[in-house]
């Protein structure tokens, strides 16, 4: 499970078999909840940058 990037207690990563997917990551928190627009506006501010990690992952 490579993790892309952590903020404010979540663990944003995907997992190493999903390269046949379109790009998307998944999302664990520290205490198991977290608010969607909070969630949405971290992936949309990374959002070039979980491309970048998912094409160097499984495009290498």
């Amino acid at each position: 499970m490579p993790t892309i990037f952590r903020v404010k207690g979540y663990r944003f990563f995907f997992y190493s078999n999903e390269g046949f997917e379109s790009c998307h990551v998944h999302i664990i928190g520290y205490g198991g909840e977290a608010k969607i627009n909070e969630i949405i506006n971290i992936v949309k501010e990374k959002q070039k940058m979980i491309q970048e990690k998912w094409n160097e992952y499984f495009n290498s």
